[in-house]
């Protein structure tokens, strides 16, 4: 048998992502440009300054993890409300002059600064700037980032760095991708191109979520939502050089993302086995990470779900110190499962279950981590290898359990599908459902048939 493997990703595992930047920083990024690419839940500010217009729900997000015994009090609508103003933003004046919201401000703070897993998350940013001697910030990532305000921001920054650091989820990593290329990406006939020779900038991972893999890829999405196109950016030159997991940061990750985060890097494991690419490295990888996942989500959701359920200014301090212990071995291991999937996944690429999610996505919005894997217990069935049959066959079973117990439905009418818009997705499927060694013929008669 002859194989070949490829990852040149170094990996830095349950370290301290602000210590590992340091050290960054006072050796080989010393006199180095930076260009921090982020979210806004990494600005402590644009986290208080957009409380202004949060909701009871949003708010209560900061302490369902279960560390934090916040005595809170809050009515149906906040005072502040802007969620409905279109004009209102993270940079928005006219509530500081609102004494109310001033308080909802003080009130989110004092959550944050109780709270050392969403304070760490909310700081991050502004303490990484610290850490550099020259640094910008690029914090306007938004989920399923678009091609035209990034296009927009890479030339308005051309020339004013040197390094990118990434510093988020998937969204986050992919378009840290964007802007470490030294080259123009232009659209050519539906696809994205990359103009004259392939050249990009170091660029450092440092994911916040455990699902998507990119910052172990070579791989970035990028949409267009008003042309209804998913573009894949690809080159060798697009893998980080380093990637920094840091387990702290995905502690106050919500039950809904945690799930659709992990399922995601199920997704990764599962293709990259019934796959014409697989190889016996990639899918030893793989299978490590299904187990990892199939032992260790059920037992999150079961604690997420249990502390939703309760009351959380009741924990105990030895409770709270215990609950944080059991969940970060939890997201620790599931953290090591992402990482196998996208050492799996990043030499053979997805298959028909991602190449089935996209158009679920920009359609209905569906989250990736929900529309890429929701089709898997079906797919299951329509495996047309007999080697790849046999490898997933131990864990067909378990995966569709799995489901069960997360009360994820597979039924495509639950996402919005109807028969039309099966019948659409199957007759336009990009080049990765190729990669599938699947019966696509079949996967397409079962989803029409549980409509």
């Amino acid at each position: 048998m002859s194989f070949s493997y490829y990852n040149p990703v170094q990996i830095h595992f349950d370290v301290d992502t602000l210590e590992s930047l340091r050290n960054l920083a006072e050796n080989e990024l010393s006199s180095k440009r930076i260009l921090l690419v982020t979210s806004k839940s990494f600005n402590r500010h644009s986290v208080l300054s957009e409380s202004c217009g949060s909701s009871e729900k949003s708010l209560r997000s900061f302490c369902k993890c279960g560390f934090v015994a916040s005595q809170l009090h809050m009515s149906n609508k906040l005072p502040c409300d802007f969620s409905h103003n279109p004009q209102a933003s993270s940079q928005s004046l006219e509530c500081q002059d609102s004494i109310y919201c001033y308080a909802e401000r003080e009130l989110v703070s004092q959550i944050l600064d109780s709270n050392p897993a969403e304070s760490k998350r909310a700081n991050l940013a502004q303490n990484i700037a610290k850490i550099f001697s020259n640094i910008i910030i690029y914090d306007s990532v938004n989920p399923n980032p678009q091609l035209e305000p990034l296009q927009s921001a890479k030339a308005e920054l051309k020339g004013r760095y040197d390094v990118v650091i990434a510093l988020g989820g998937g969204s986050v990593l992919d378009s840290a991708k964007f802007f470490a290329l030294h080259n123009e990406i232009a659209v050519n006939n539906g696809s994205l191109e990359i103009v004259g020779e392939a050249r990009a900038m170091p660029l450092f991972a440092c994911p916040s979520t455990a699902g998507t893999g990119s910052e172990l890829t070579q791989w970035a999405t990028i949409w267009d939502s008003k042309a209804n196109i998913k573009y894949s950016l690809s080159h060798k030159c697009l893998y980080p050089q380093i990637a920094f997991y840091d387990i702290t940061l995905l502690l106050s990750l919500p039950l809904d993302l945690s799930i659709h985060i992990t399922l995601d890097s199920l997704s990764h494991a599962v293709e990259s086995i019934w796959n014409k690419n697989a190889n016996s490295i990639s899918t030893q990888y793989a299978k490590a990470a299904i187990e990892l996942i199939l032992e260790n989500l059920p037992l999150l959701y079961e604690m997420l779900t249990s502390l939703d359920s309760k009351d959380c200014t009741l924990n105990t301090a030895d409770s709270r110190k215990s609950t944080q212990e059991t969940t970060q071995n939890l997201r620790r291991n599931l953290a090591l499962a992402c990482m196998y999937a996208a050492l799996s996944f990043s030499n053979t690429q997805t298959a028909l279950a991602h190449a089935i999610s996209y158009p679920i996505t920009m359609r209905f919005g569906v989250p990736h981590g929900l529309a890429c894997s929701f089709t898997l217990p079906i797919l299951l069935d329509c495996i047309s290898d007999k080697n790849a049959d046999f490898i997933l066959r131990p864990y067909k079973q378990r995966i569709k359990n799995l489901f069960k117990t997360l009360h994820i439905s597979s039924n495509p009418r639950d996402y919005g599908l109807d028969s039309t818009m099966i019948e659409d997705i199957f007759n336009s499927l990009n080049a990765r459902a190729k990669n599938g060694l699947l019966d696509v013929a079949k996967a397409k008669k079962r989803m029409l048939g549980l409509l």
